[in-house]
């Protein structure tokens, strides 16, 4: 018996080396900042990023007190925090397969660790991604607590744990898992009436839709992103069918499996469970209009093919783990053995591939900075034309576009220069708006090839500034 609980351990050495190739290169860019980072955590200031959040849809001021007050904005601390985080989901994750009858230990093993490095949600090298991941991290440590403790008190602890991870509403539809798992374990494990399990678990989910009904009511959106929290109807019906069909393949693949009968989950049950997975994870994006189509979908499956929009998604995670161990189950032991350690060869090479594209990203980003400390901008000058050149734009991380927000706020690191706006394109309409007409001409060029920048870790990025009249 000892021997048996040793093995059923969480795989801490296995976990550790998979996820440190995969994400380790991270550790050596902890103060950098990608996308959005630049506006709410650089250009706002601390009272103005206060407000930023306050005025985001969400009733507990949970991140701005995590981000602001308790980690003052420090990008260090956000990436040591959003590192150790996802590592931490994927140990929660492990223990709540613990509880689920049908899940072998070698099963949840496979699960755990391609839940850990599945290369999906890049975005997560941006500090505002920390909200999200924390949600996740509450979500789970709240989803283990409901289906391991029978204390009534425990369950109001995971129900307030549930309620503070909201702050991600993309989790209130996938709240629907840990309800299904609770009502599997009363109903065919322990063997409560129907009625009681349907009851205790129905009343548990309508948690979910109070707080997102209440939320909306007391605080609703501000105007100018009522669209983005909106789902349109098209969205919807699509959201609804993926759920259909999903929930259909689930009842098909377990409508032999009898109230009380013990027997592991053969391949095609894990995989019914990891479509019902994906739909319910991908059900709030859909149904507000995102991943539409398949590009979307695989958006960060595909080298320099993916951008912020990756952060949605965060609860595909789980799904595609089950999938592809389903997958693994329906083949031969051997076979299945070597498939799965290729698996993880081919995550852990591409998440270290797409983490040293954002490591030179960033290091191209300190260059520009350091060179427009040695540069001059006329002092009248007030719109900026960015122009990067075929040689800078391939270190811009897996093909990704830099904002004008984040080409402001580096022209504002680099030369303290607040009152400058930034046109990122390469036409000018002169009958157009005149205050879109730029003075100023900033080119970004890199001199290094990709060969000489890998192995040097320097892109060789160089800025230069000319006034223009273009007009």
């Amino acid at each position: 018996m000892e021997k048996t609980s040793t093995n059923n351990k969480f795989p801490w050495l296995g976990a550790a080396v998979v996820y440190l190739i995969s994400f380790g290169v991270s550790l050596t860019f902890l103060n950098a900042r990608f996308w959005d980072d630049w506006y709410v955590n650089f250009t706002l200031t601390q009272s103005e990023t206060m407000q930023y959040w306050k005025d985001m849809l969400g009733f507990f001021p949970t991140n701005r007190f995590i981000e602001v007050v308790v980690l003052g904005r420090n990008p260090v601390a956000f990436h040591l925090v959003i590192f150790f985080c996802f590592f931490l989901s994927g140990y929660l994750l492990f223990k709540i397969l613990e509880h689920l009858p049908g899940i072998s230990y070698e099963v949840n093993k496979r699960i755990a660790l391609l839940f850990l490095i599945l290369p999906i949600n890049s975005a997560r090298v941006s500090m505002v991604t920390i909200r999200l991941t924390y949600s996740l991290v509450l979500f789970l440590a709240a989803w283990l607590l409901l289906v391991k403790s029978r204390s009534k008190a425990t369950k109001y602890i995971a129900i307030v744990l549930f309620c503070l991870s909201f702050l991600a509403q993309s989790l209130v539809p996938f709240f629907v898992l840990p309800c299904l798992h609770l009502f599997y374990l009363e109903y065919c494990v322990n063997m409560k009436s129907l009625r009681r399990s349907v009851s205790h678990s129905f009343i548990i989910l309508c948690i979910g839709g109070i707080y997102f009904a209440a939320m909306r009511l007391l605080d609703p959106p501000p105007g100018d992103r009522i669209a983005y929290y909106t789902p349109t109807i098209s969205g919807v019906v699509r959201a609804v069918l993926l759920l259909a069909a999903a929930t259909y393949f689930l009842w098909r693949s377990f409508r032999g499996l009898r109230a009380g009968e013990r027997r592991d989950f053969d391949g095609v049950q894990l995989v019914a469970l990891g479509s019902l997975s994906i739909a319910l994870g991908a059900f709030a994006y859909i149904a507000s209009g995102r991943l539409m189509d398949i590009s979307e979908w695989i958006l960060n499956f595909v080298p320099r093919a993916s951008d912020w929009d990756s952060r949605q998604q965060l609860l595909l995670g789980l799904g595609f783990s089950l999938i592809i161990v389903g997958f693994l189950q329906l083949m031969p032991k051997g076979v299945a053995k070597r498939a799965f350690m290729l698996s993880l060869s081919a995550c852990m090479l591409l998440n270290f591939i797409f983490m040293r594209d954002y490591l030179m990203d960033w290091k191209m980003q300190t260059q520009v900075i350091s060179s427009l400390e040695s540069a001059s901008l006329p002092a009248n000058s007030k719109i900026v034309m960015v122009y990067q050149t075929d040689a800078a734009k391939k270190f811009n991380a897996r093909g990704r576009n830099i904002r004008s927000y984040e080409w402001e706020a580096l022209i504002s690191r680099g030369m303290n220069r607040k009152d400058v706006s930034v046109i990122y394109n390469n036409r000018i309409d002169c009958a157009g708006d005149k205050s879109q007409i730029p003075d100023a001409l900033m080119t970004v060029d890199a001199t290094n090839s990709n060969m000489s920048a890998l192995l040097t870790v320097n892109p060789g990025a160089v800025v230069t500034i000319q006034e223009i009249d273009p007009c």
